[in-house]
């Protein structure tokens, strides 16, 4: 019983293995991952391009990863884009692989592909053409990178990352001086909100504290006078009511002068005198016989401005370094879109709308709507 169960593993494993043989099979399989300046970059688009034609194409997800089974014998072009990052490409080298090894599958992977975003005055003329080749090895009997394009290209990478990274460095140190200026004035709101309750705490204690105005002192005198005699005059009333003996004599009294105010006479207001309101002068039009209408024109009639969106689409073909590059200037009403034809001496021809790589048909389909003809 147990050697059969174990002959049913073997058979499962043998059909699993089987079946994953087939399905790798005269292809190559390549995996990688996309990166940024930051860490994985998603939403990259990763498009195979056969004889400038898209074969297969996807979207890179959080973790950056994409993955293709490209069928051998044939080259091929991966280009990663994304909006407001330079693109780049990498050449798939698969049509020098012998027959009898085509029978067989193959696997790439592990390899990354950084993008940096879009960036003003810095040389990037490297990124023009591919930055790496993945070629058949016939010594290994695998595929690997192309060492000698990495040679070639190499001065001009390094000067390329040499540029990046001062850009880099710069960018941080003046985050750091916006970040002290920040907090510098964060400080100075504090002290200046510690100063206003200080003054208030200030204000507070002096009111409560004694006063030594001298107006303040009599005024407070003055009242303090007339409450005592108020109580004086009280008890002399209480007194005078009070009955008293034969043998006892009666206190004199001490008047208290009264201050009378005289009313003060309210002044006399004189009758407004009205004057009649004068009469209105009526005159009357006589009837004019065939009148004219009067139109009057504007002194200065606004000139309408031509729009640049009826502009007719500007072409130019120029050469720049090993590449002859056909450049469309399309004026569309939501503003200047830029189309390139970049052909390379080596045979590559690629696509552009405003530095973002298109394929043919859709670069095609953009210039038939301008209305131009390459």
């Amino acid at each position: 019983m147990v050697s059969f169960r174990h002959f049913l593993s073997f058979c499962f494993v043998l059909c699993s293995f089987f079946g994953w043989s087939q399905t790798l099979r005269e292809v190559l399989r390549v995996d990688g991952r996309v990166k940024g300046m930051n860490g994985k970059l998603e939403n990259v688009r990763v498009a195979l391009l056969y004889d400038g034609d898209v074969v297969q194409e996807q979207r890179t997800k959080s973790n950056g990863r994409f993955a293709f089974k490209i069928p051998l014998q044939k080259d091929y072009m991966m280009v990663f884009s994304k909006e407001g990052y330079r693109s780049k490409y990498v050449d798939i080298i698969a049509s020098n692989i012998p027959e009898a090894d085509a029978a067989y599958g193959y696997e790439f992977g592990g390899f990354e592909v950084p993008l940096f975003k879009n960036t003003q005055g810095i040389n990037d003329e490297v990124l023009d053409k591919p930055v790496a080749e993945i070629i058949y090895d016939l010594e290994q009997y695998k595929f690997v990178f192309n060492r000698k394009h990495f040679e070639q290209i190499a001065d001009a990478k390094e000067e390329l990352e040499k540029e990046l990274k001062e850009l880099s460095e710069n960018q941080k140190k003046l985050e750091e001086k916006q970040a002290l200026a920040l907090a510098k004035e964060q400080e100075e709101i504090r002290a200046l909100e510690q100063e206003k309750l200080k003054a208030v705490e200030r204000m507070r204690q002096k009111n409560m504290q004694p006063t030594s105005n001298p107006e303040v002192i009599a005024l407070n005198t003055s009242l303090n006078n007339k409450k005592q005699l108020d109580e004086l005059a009280q008890k002399a009333k209480e007194i005078k009511e009070e009955p008293y003996l034969n043998t006892v004599e009666k206190p004199k009294e001490t008047p208290i002068e009264k201050r009378v105010v005289k009313p003060v006479p309210e002044p006399k207001q004189e009758p407004k005198k009205i004057n009649p309101p004068k009469p209105k002068k009526v005159i009357v039009q006589k009837p004019v016989s065939n009148p004219e209408p009067v139109t009057k024109e504007p002194a200065n009639p606004p000139k309408k401005e031509e729009s640049k969106a009826n502009q007719k689409p500007e072409k130019r073909i120029y050469r720049k370094g090993n590449k002859t590059i056909t450049e469309i200037k399309a004026y569309l009403p939501e503003g200047l879109v830029i189309y390139k034809k970049v052909v390379a001496d080596w045979g590559g021809t690629y696509f552009f709308k405003d530095n973002v790589s298109l394929t043919v048909i859709d670069f095609e389909k953009e210039i038939e709507k301008i209305g131009l003809e390459l």
